[in-house]
């Protein structure tokens, strides 16, 4: 069956060589995850460095934590070209670190029009254990069949997803829904400050603070730099990371997902380099993004760009774009 409801679809609904595919009206019962604007989400992927895959934040299901992996353009390395491409991915905490289970996968994609979901499994059981972390379907949908706007998917430039996780050895017992609502579809402003710094100043060194109002919201960040280096990269490289400051944006269950670059100004010529991009989630216990390797700490005073002249630092922060999650009960 290719028609539905006045629908047309590429693949076969009864086709047994296929992921099972049918429709229903009942909601996904453990997570849901609605993006106000897939375009918008796309560019801020392209913009963080062509980024192939997005990571929903996590949900829990059978004492287990979970995430979704969204694929907009396949997973193309698992034959997922020209599709949309699902995965579940596992994460371990201390509790399931080297449990074994096996779990079966659902997953929707929202007929907006008709109100009624596309659910998307494989047959059989998923196996996660210490190696095994993701699991999912490389061909979920046609991207042609998902943006064909009289198929009711991508309506408005809005779509749902939604998962299910059964656990054989466990009965799930929670559910969520995360909204996504892109709150800046534009490059900020670029902004340069000085980093000044003292040999003598302890790490880290904090830059002033600078605004930015988001959705009628004012967000305060700062910059924060590690001349000694952040982790893995200590010793070897500085470090320097965006935060947010007034981090009680991030109650009640908000989280950030935010798009940037933070580039180094050459006080020769007046341009920026050593540009370095990212897109991930702030959330309240995790404040701060940057780069423990971003630039190598011979180059600030070595490089012919000449970053160091003055004793100073400048450092554009551009936003590329940035989106803010609600979660709330299902």
């Amino acid at each position: 069956m290719r028609d539905w409801m006045g629908r047309s679809y590429t693949f076969d609904i009864a086709d047994p060589s296929q992921p099972i595919r049918t429709f229903r009206t009942r909601k996904p019962c453990h997570f849901i995850f609605e993006i106000e604007s897939w375009v918008g989400l796309l560019k801020a992927m392209k913009d963080a460095g062509d980024q192939q895959s997005f990571e929903t934040p996590t949900f829990s299901v059978g004492n287990e934590t979970w995430s979704m992996i969204i694929y907009p353009g396949g997973h193309k390395r698992r034959g997922g070209t020209d599709h949309i491409s699902l995965y579940l991915k596992r994460h371990h905490s201390t509790v399931a670190r080297g449990r074994s289970i096996n779990v079966s996968i659902k997953f929707f994609i929202l007929d907006q029009p008709s109100g009624q979901y596309l659910v998307i499994e494989d047959l059989g059981e998923r196996h996660f254990d210490a190696r095994g972390t993701e699991w999912g379907i490389p061909q979920v949908l046609r991207i042609n069949d998902f943006e064909k706007t009289t198929n009711g998917f991508l309506v408005s430039d809005q779509v749902t997803f939604g998962a299910e996780v059964f656990i054989t050895s466990d009965e799930p017992t929670f559910s969520k829904l995360s909204q996504v609502k892109i709150i800046s579809k534009r490059v900020f402003n670029k902004i340069s400050f000085g980093l000044n710094f003292n040999p003598t100043t302890p790490d880290p060194i904090d830059s002033a603070t600078f605004p930015t109002t988001l959705d009628g919201d004012l967000y305060t960040w700062k910059l924060q730099l590690f001349r000694e280096g952040f982790g893995s990269s200590t010793g070897t490289h500085w470090s320097l990371f965006l935060v947010l400051v007034n981090t009680d944006r991030l109650s009640n269950g908000r989280s950030m997902l935010v798009s940037f670059e933070l580039s180094l100004l050459s006080k020769n010529n007046g341009m920026y380099y050593d540009t370095k991009k990212e897109m991930n989630w702030l959330t309240g216990s995790k404040v701060s993004l940057g780069f423990p390797d971003f630039i190598q700490g011979s180059d600030v005073f070595t490089s012919p760009n000449n970053f160091n002249g003055g004793n100073t630092l400048d450092v554009k922060v551009q936003f590329n774009s940035i989106f803010l999650l609600n979660d709330m009960d299902g």
